[in-house]
């Protein structure tokens, strides 16, 4: 990759926030699928 510059800098402050907001999503899927298909769980 040469010449580009993306218009941010990837830190350990955004790295945390995506992994909170990943954490968050993977919650509330598997109480989606609780709810969906109950006789899995």
């Amino acid at each position: 990759m040469s010449g580009y510059t993306p218009p941010y800098e990837i830190t350990d402050k955004i790295l945390s926030l995506v992994a909170s907001i990943s954490e968050k999503i993977g919650r509330v899927t598997e109480r989606s699928n609780l709810d969906t298909k109950p006789q899995n769980h």
